[in-house]
Parts: structure tokens; sequence; C-alpha cells
């Protein structure tokens, strides 16, 4: 009887292993993680959206500011590469056009979430709004003080003016030095994917894939 008993004992074991293993997986609701703008007070500066997205406007100088900021370079660099798509760079208050500065966070399973972080022009009038240009999009790997580093790819596409897609597909490790290719601006239309090794990787921490779309309406 008591052999029996731990017999089952094993099995039940077995059996239900891969449940928690599975535990701090991405689940099948949160692969796709979408936010709608839609619904805000677009005469705010600076507003959350009900999935936590934060979205705040920005001039063009703090835009380039910021990007460099975040990707340790020069400014002079920054605007190099924006400038020849943005248009009008220095907006007047009565344009229609504006920057905007998305950032969300991305559910990956567990505490850690690297940041979604887009830099978009966009038109408006009254109640109506689009996406005009993405000026910049990267990913962000440090989150609450801690840093991961990606081999994989961040897409980033423009679909239409009220649509822009973007995905994270895959692998996080605790330890190495990533490299990473640049983002381009982009129109109605366009894909851009930034590409990120990894060397001397260690400490795999997961693989993700997941996905989301920003709705101007």
């Amino acid at each position: 009887m008591k052999k029996g008993y731990l017999a089952f004992l094993l099995v039940f074991g077995l059996l239900i292993a891969p449940v928690y293993a599975g535990a701090t997986e991405v689940s099948e609701d949160d692969v796709e993680q979408n936010t709608n703008l839609g619904d805000v007070d677009w005469n705010q500066d600076e507003f959350v959206t009900e999935d936590g997205t934060h979205v705040e406007t920005v001039t063009y100088d703090e835009m380039v500011q910021a990007i460099a900021k975040r990707d340790n370079v020069d400014e002079s660099d920054v605007t190099k590469a924006i400038t020849p798509e943005t248009g009008s760079v220095r907006l007047l208050k009565a344009s229609p056009y504006s920057y905007k500065h998305l950032t969300k966070e991305a559910n990956i399973g567990g505490l850690w979430k690297p940041k979604i972080d887009v830099y978009v022009q966009m038109w408006s009038q009254g109640s109506f709004r689009q996406f005009n240009k993405v000026i910049d999009y990267n990913l962000v790997r440090s989150w609450m003080g801690v840093s991961k580093q990606f081999s994989g790819k961040f897409t980033v596409k423009f679909i239409n003016k009220n649509n822009i897609y973007w995905s994270i597909n895959g692998d996080f490790y605790d330890k190495g030095t990533t490299s990473t290719t640049t983002s381009v601006t982009l129109n109605v239309g366009s894909l851009g994917s930034i590409n990120h090794t990894v060397s001397k990787a260690s400490a795999a921490y997961k693989y993700v894939y997941v996905y989301g779309h920003f709705y101007a309406q």
C-alpha cells in the first residue's frame, strides 16, 4: 500500500511539474497588448491610458535631447537621423501637428518588464486625430534598475494612420553584452526592425514573443 501511494505521488508530481514551470510565462490573453488613444483627454500635455501607456506631448528639441540621452549619442547625430523625415521640425502652437512620446511596459511574464519607447508626429483637428509619422522607436531593457540582454528583433510597422504595430521576438539573458542596429523614421506602410545580438550570453532568462498596436482613435 505504501509503495503504491509513493508511486502515485511520483506520477502526480510529474504531471503537475510543467504547470508550475510555466507559471511565469505570458498568458494567451497577454500575447497581444493593445493601446487605445481614442478615449483620453488630449487637452492634457501628459496622461496615462487605461492600459498604463504614458503619453507626453514634447517639443522637437525635447525629443532630440531625450533620444540622445537614451541612446548615449550626440544630439547632432539624432538631428541628422530624424530631421529629413520630420517636415517642419519646430511646430507652431497653432499647428495641427504635434510630437508625442509613447512609453509602454510590455508584460512578458514575471515581474521584470521591457519598455516600448516610441516617438510619433500626430495630426489632430477637434476630436479627430491620426499618426502622421513614426519618428523613432526603441526597446528599453532596463526596468526598476535591473537590465537584461536581448537577442532578437524589436519590430514596428506603421500600418495606417490609425494603427502602429509593434512586436518583441527573441531571447532575454541576465548576462552578456547587447549590440543593436538603429531605428529609421517610418511613413505609412513602412516596417522597421531593430536587431539585437548578444555576445558572451549566459544565464538565460526567457524566450519572449509579444506584440500589440497603438490605435490613434
